[in-house]
């Protein structure tokens, strides 16, 4: 567990003037006591007769005091003193039923009378206004849109009890959550959902709970409580190195895939790109979109790609512009699939892009992007973070995991499965053909070089699709291989205008962005990055 402890000094210190600044909210700001919680805690374990008082003493402590206690599998249930409970809304146990009756049967069967449930193992404790910030989070809901589940952030304390790690969680994530159960206990449930789930079927976990209700329709709705409420001894989730394959399962699909490569010479890439596609059996179509190309070899490759491969070469004599070239090559394109990719991606193992179109394919699905190495082996991009800067850059579009060991599984596991994200690098897009025509496509008018692919990622997004990101195996990208890396004063003039303008159009995405958290960063060229400084009230 050591790859993701926080300088402990430091958290420790930010812990405790985030719990001052809470307790200052919470005076200024006085809860109501709107709804009813019940915490169901499980006393199932072998130990946890002795850990349970731990548990009773934190929500004795609470600052907010509309909460049931109900104690599950309690060997010594006769023995508790339920007197000091008549503060809070009494406390009951149930000698003889388990977590799993309460999953089997439902809180209403379970004599719960909450309007929301919290299901924790006992020996978890929690901070004095845990519960003051969760009915916060359902007073700010307005009654309008309740939330399903709250989601909240937590630590982990080491064997020892000595060192914390706290998991700071990226929003709420279906995807990930069937891989990796990253959520753990830190949610709150709503009753009458719970209850429903149940009878439909016994749920067999608070993690299966939580995937049954994000297939409900409408889609449940969801808050996230960004800060540290409790703690629980155990591990981190997603606390082990990779091993072995880290792809996504790769379903064959019958589905024919249009390749979309962009290129203006280069055909020492161009052809590394193509012939690395040579293994994949999903491809159909090679679209070549050429922007005046001057040199002789690669005007010789054309020819090539055309007699090997079928290729078709798509002119475009303009001043450079990616979104147009992106248009116009999947305008040229006939498969169902189309896969927009740059021509300094190599693919160094079979199957990405099978397993990529069975994910693209999936109808609530609208972009699939992949895990991309540097030559080095260290990551580029797996996946994509948007954060607003009012003052310096307006926008920024930070690349997940870059720097990162590839042997890492990241974060609570998060470069080791399927990520949900708002925006993936337009290096490598696998989309369906109707997805990208009906979101009209790259802006090619105010949008020609710079932010075009997350401006198309959340368009695609508005219209109520998926943006995912899979831990491909071997996917490589020699970054800016093709175009190079200059800043000229031209390119940052250039850059800025989009940035303005993505602040302009997008604003509510950038500054709130579900996947990303103000305190654990996963971009900037480290594995993660714990600030600190930044406290926040919310």
């Amino acid at each position: 567990m050591n790859e993701y402890a926080p300088n402990q000094t430091a958290y420790r210190n930010w812990r405790e003037h985030r719990r001052l600044q809470l307790t200052e909210l919470h005076l200024d700001q006085p809860s109501s006591w709107n709804k009813l919680i019940s915490v169901a805690i499980d006393c199932t374990a072998s130990s946890a007769d002795q850990q349970l008082d731990s548990t009773l003493k934190s929500l004795l402590e609470q600052d907010w005091n509309n909460l049931e206690i109900s104690v599950f599998s309690a060997s010594h249930g006769a023995d508790i003193d339920r007197d000091p409970f008549m503060k809070l809304r009494g406390l009951q146990v149930h000698e003889a039923m388990s977590h799993d009756d309460l999953l089997r049967l439902g809180p209403t069967r379970c004599d719960l009378r909450g309007d929301y449930i919290l299901m924790v193992p006992a020996g978890v404790t929690f901070d004095e206004t845990a519960f003051s910030s969760l009915n916060r989070a359902l007073v700010q809901s307005g009654g309008t849109h309740e939330p399903d589940l709250v989601i909240f952030d937590h630590e982990y304390l080491d064997e020892s009890g000595q060192k914390a790690y706290p998991a700071f969680l990226p929003g709420f994530d279906p995807d990930f959550l069937a891989e990796e159960d990253y959520i753990g206990h830190g949610v709150l449930l709503k009753a009458s959902l719970f209850d429903r789930l149940a009878a439909a079927g016994p749920l067999a976990s608070l993690r299966e709970f939580m995937l049954a209700a994000a297939q409900c329709r409408p889609a449940p709705i969801v808050a996230h409580v960004r800060d540290v409420l409790m703690t629980v001894h155990g591990r981190l989730p997603g606390d082990r190195p990779l091993s072995g394959a880290n792809a996504a399962p790769a379903l064959i699909t019958s589905a024919a895939v249009a390749v979309v490569i962009p290129n203006r010479n280069k055909p020492d890439l161009l052809q590394q790109c193509v012939r690395s596609l040579s293994t994949e059996k999903a491809v159909r179509e090679l679209i070549v979109v050429d922007n005046a190309s001057d040199d002789a070899r690669t005007l010789e490759l054309y020819d090539d790609l055309r007699r090997d491969h079928g290729a078709r070469i798509v002119p475009m004599d303009q001043p450079f512009n990616f979104s147009r070239m992106i248009n116009l090559g999947v305008a040229a394109s006939e498969s169902e699939l189309v896969l927009l990719l740059n021509n300094d991606i190599e693919f160094r193992q079979p199957g990405a892009l099978d397993a990529a179109s069975a994910l693209a394919m999936r109808p609530e699905i609208g972009i699939v992007g992949s895990k991309l190495l540097y030559p080095d082996f260290t990551v580029q991009h797996a996946g994509v973070l948007l954060e607003y800067h009012p003052f310096e850059y307006h926008v920024r579009a930070l690349h997940v995991g870059r720097g990162a060991e590839t042997s890492s599984a990241g974060y609570l596991g998060q470069y080791a499965h399927l990520r949900n994200y708002q925006a993936v690098t337009g290096a490598f897009m696998m989309l369906r053909r109707s997805v990208f025509d009906e979101a009209n496509g790259f802006d090619e008018v105010a949008l020609p070089v710079e932010f075009n692919d997350i401006d198309f990622c959340l368009r695609v997004r508005h219209a109520g699709y998926k943006i995912v990101c899979a831990p491909f195996e071997g996917v490589f990208h020699h970054e800016s291989a093709s175009r190079g890396k200059a800043d000229t004063p031209s390119v940052i003039e250039m850059r800025r205008a989009a940035q303005g303008l993505m602040a302009r159009r997008w604003i509510d995405e950038f500054k709130s962005d579900p996947f990303n958290h103000p305190i654990a960063r996963l971009g900037e060229r480290a594995e993660v990055q714990f600030n600190f400084t930044g406290t926040f009230v919310g």
